[in-house]
C-alpha cells in the first residue's frame, strides 16, 4: 500500500481489561505494527499507544514519523516509509493479558 499522500494511521479501538486488570493500567498499552517489504520474519517498525478509557470506544492516531525500526538489524532503514506498507497489525505487548480488543476502523489520516 502506498499511503505516502497521509500524515498516518489512525484506528477506533474498543477496549475492555479483565475484571482483575481494571484497577492496572499497565494493561492498556499495545503497539501497531508495521511490515514493509525489506523487514524479516520479525522485524517491523513500531509504535506504543494507549487508550485512555477502557469500555468506550476511543480514535487513535499515530503519524508515520512516531514509528521505530525494530529487529531488522543494521540494514533497516530506521524511519517507516509510508510508500511501501504490507501488513498492519494491532498487538498487546509486555506480558500475557486477559483483555478484549475490538477494531471498528482503520484507515490512513492527512492533517490539513
Amino acid at each position: 500500500v502506498d499511503a505516502s499522500d497521509y500524515d498516518g494511521i489512525e484506528v477506533d479501538v474498543l477496549y475492555r481489561p479483565a475484571a482483575a486488570a481494571v484497577e492496572d493500567d499497565s494493561h492498556n498499552s499495545f503497539n501497531i505494527h508495521v511490515r514493509t517489504p525489506g523487514t524479516f520474519q520479525q522485524a517491523s517498525y513500531r509504535c506504543t499507544f494507549q487508550i485512555p478509557q477502557p469500555n468506550a470506544w476511543e480514535t487513535i492516531r499515530v503519524p508515520f514519523d512516531r514509528f521505530e525500526a525494530f529487529g531488522g538489524g543494521p540494514d533497516m532503514p530506521a524511519s517507516l516509509d509510508p510508500s511501501e506498507m504490507r501488513r498492519i497489525g494491532i498487538v498487546g505487548i509486555g506480558e500475557e493479558m486477559d483483555l478484549f480488543l475490538a477494531v471498528g476502523g482503520l484507515r490512513f489520516y492527512s492533517v490539513f
